[in-house]
């Protein structure tokens, strides 16, 4: 009875102007202020920055009510919210990708978050890259949860960056093993890390 309370149709609503945003922000709108002015006129023209991390935010906002209602959201194995918000991460790069560092903990399960970070280690913008490895490093406490080739492509995407990173990586693995089942193979590459 309360308002504003979590629900799927407050949810289905604000996931809807997510994507209303989006293409308001970028695509088929002749207004120039949904537009960024382009300087070639024969290249396409991409979506307003700020508007096209709006709609990001919107539809991470939508999928954390979602899963305020949704009580087995940490075991879901796919979500087409999680695959859209996927797909505008990628397009956004890396300012979407160190957005999630502080919030996919309510958003995303460690799995989705470490394919997240693998996805984005991909990138050729090295700004991208750099801001999946602190995802995948942000993700290891959680590695009970992941399986050993996730938490051993997070380890790798960590060494890729710095031996400091890979250190913080392997006392993550470490710290979480004590609280829940690492795969055994996996202690041992943490071990050949050492």
């Amino acid at each position: 009875s309360l308002p504003n309370q979590p629900s799927e149709a407050l949810a289905h609503f604000m996931f809807e102007l997510a994507k209303q945003v989006l293409t308001k922000a970028g695509g088929n709108s002749s207004t120039s202020l949904f537009t960024q002015p382009s300087t070639n006129p024969s290249n396409q023209r991409g979506p307003h920055r700020a508007l096209h991390m709006c709609a990001f935010q919107l539809g991470l906002y939508a999928l954390g009510l979602h899963n305020r209602v949704s009580p087995n959201w940490l075991s879901r194995t796919y979500s087409s919210h999680v695959s859209w918000i996927n797909g505008q991460a990628m397009e956004i790069g890396a300012s979407a990708i160190n957005f999630l560092m502080a919030t996919w903990q309510g958003h995303l399960t460690p799995s989705e978050a470490a394919s997240m970070a693998d996805k984005a280690s991909k990138s050729r913008d090295p700004p991208m890259v750099r801001a999946a490895a602190d995802l995948a490093l942000s993700v290891l406490p959680q590695a009970a949860a992941l399986n050993p080739n996730e938490i051993q492509r997070a380890i790798q995407q960590c060494r890729e960056q710095s031996h400091a990173m890979l250190e913080k990586a392997c006392n993550a693995v470490e710290r979480a093993s004590a609280h829940g089942s690492v795969d055994p193979a996996v202690m041992f590459e943490v071990g050949r890390h050492w």
